[in-house]
C-alpha cells in the first residue's frame, strides 16, 4: 500500500523554510508518499528521482498540471496543457522537441560568450552594491540577487538592458503558478503577468526579425524565419528564458550568500583560496538546487519504489541537500557542507 502525506502538513509554512526534516522522515517511511486523496505523488528518494530521471519513456517532462492547495479544498490541480501540447518547451518538453530546442539555445553559452559577460556582471554589480549598500549592510535579495540575474539574462536574449527591472517583476510574478499557495487574485496578477510579457516579446521579436543580431532572440527570429520555429514556441521559449532564467540565478545568489554567511570557516577558507569559488558554486548548485522540486506526467501505470503510480497521474521529485542527493565528502556537523578540492572526490 502507498504511503500518503498530508497536505496540510507538506504545504504548512514550517516544511516551506525548512523542509529537510519532513523529508527526512518521508525517506524513513518510503521513497514515495501520495499526497492526500490527490493524484499527485512525492518522490523524495535519491533512488526513486534517479528511476524517474532514467525512464523518461513513463515519466514525461510535459509540465501538464500543478499542485494548489487551500485548508479547505486540499489539493486541487491547477490543469496546464496536455501531454505533447505545444505549450511543452526546453525544460517541459520531452525528446525530440527538447533536443531541438536545446540544440538552437547552446551556441549563446559557449564558454567564450559567457567570459564576455564579465564586465557587464562587475559593473551591474558594484551599481547595485554601491546604491544599496549601507554601513557594511545590505538587504543581498531585493537589492541584488533578484536584480543582477536579470540584466545579464537581458543581454543574452537581447533586450534593453534598461528594461531588465520591469522583466524581473514580469518574470517572478509568472513563476507564481509553480508555488501551490496562491490565493485567486495572486493567481489573476500571474496570468496578466504572463500576457505582459508576451506582449513585449512579441514586439521584441518583431523589431528582431528585420535585422536579426547575435544573441537569442535574433536566434530565434532566424529560426523563425527558416520554418524551424513557429511564432508561438519562440515567444513561449523566450518567456520561459525570462521566468526561470532570473529566478533560477537569483535563488543560487541567495542560497550562497545565506551558506557563506552563516559559515565563517568557509568564508575564511575562499579568501585564503580563492581558486575554490567555482567549486564551491558547483557544491551549491548540486546540494541546494534553485528549485525544489520537479514534475512529471507519470504515461502509464508504473511502480516507483514499490508504490504503484496510476496513468496520468503526476510525480513531484523533491531533490535537494539532505534529500536525494547523497554527499559524496564528510559534512561539517554545523552546516553540512565542505568545500571538495575537486570534481568527483
Amino acid at each position: 500500500m502507498t504511503a500518503t502525506i498530508d497536505p496540510a502538513e507538506f504545504f504548512d509554512d514550517a516544511a516551506i523554510q525548512d523542509p529537510y526534516p519532513l523529508y527526512a522522515r518521508l525517506r524513513s517511511e518510503g521513497g514515495v508518499h501520495r499526497v492526500g486523496d490527490s493524484e499527485f505523488y512525492l518522490a523524495s528518494s535519491w533512488a526513486a528521482i534517479t528511476d524517474v530521471v532514467n525512464r523518461p519513456e513513463v515519466f514525461s517532462s510535459n509540465l501538464t498540471a500543478t499542485m494548489t492547495f487551500t485548508p479547505a479544498g486540499g489539493v486541487v490541480p491547477f490543469p496546464m496543457d496536455g501531454v505533447g501540447g505545444r505549450t511543452h518547451i526546453l525544460v517541459t518538453a520531452d525528446d525530440p522537441v527538447h533536443a531541438a530546442h536545446r540544440k538552437l539555445m547552446i551556441g549563446q553559452f559557449t564558454a567564450k560568450r559567457v567570459q564576455a559577460l564579465q564586465p557587464l556582471i562587475t559593473r551591474v554589480f558594484e551599481t547595485l552594491w554601491g546604491t544599496a549598500a549601507y554601513d557594511g549592510t545590505i538587504e543581498w535579495m531585493d537589492a541584488v540577487a533578484n536584480r543582477l540575474p536579470m540584466s545579464v539574462v537581458a543581454d543574452l536574449i537581447g533586450v534593453p538592458e534598461a528594461d531588465a527591472d520591469q522583466l524581473a517583476r514580469w518574470g517572478y510574478a509568472s513563476t507564481q503558478l509553480l508555488d501551490g499557495l496562491m490565493s485567486a487574485d495572486e493567481l489573476a496578477a500571474s496570468m496578466a503577468a504572463i500576457g505582459e510579457l508576451s506582449a513585449y516579446i512579441t514586439t521584441r521579436l518583431r523589431v528582431a526579425a528585420t535585422s536579426p543580431r547575435d544573441d537569442l532572440m535574433g536566434v530565434l527570429a532566424k529560426a523563425y524565419a527558416a520554418g524551424e520555429l513557429d511564432a508561438f514556441t519562440a515567444q513561449l521559449i523566450l518567456v520561459s528564458l525570462f521566468s526561470a532564467g532570473g529566478e533560477s540565478t537569483a535563488s543560487l545568489l541567495g542560497t550562497a550568500v545565506s551558506i557563506l554567511a552563516t559559515d565563517a570557516a568557509l568564508q575564511r577558507r575562499l579568501r585564503d583560496q580563492p581558486d575554490l569559488l567555482g567549486v564551491f558554486i558547483e557544491e551549491t548548485l548540486r546540494l541546494e538546487p534553485p528549485f525544489r522540486a520537479h514534475y512529471r506526467h507519470v504515461l502509464g501505470d508504473t511502480e516507483l519504489a514499490g508504490a504503484a503510480l496510476p496513468r496520468n497521474s503526476g510525480c513531484c521529485c523533491c531533490g535537494a541537500r539532505r534529500t536525494a542527493i547523497p554527499l559524496i565528502s564528510t559534512p561539517r556537523t554545523n552546516s553540512g557542507w565542505t568545500v571538495r578540492s575537486a570534481r568527483g572526490t
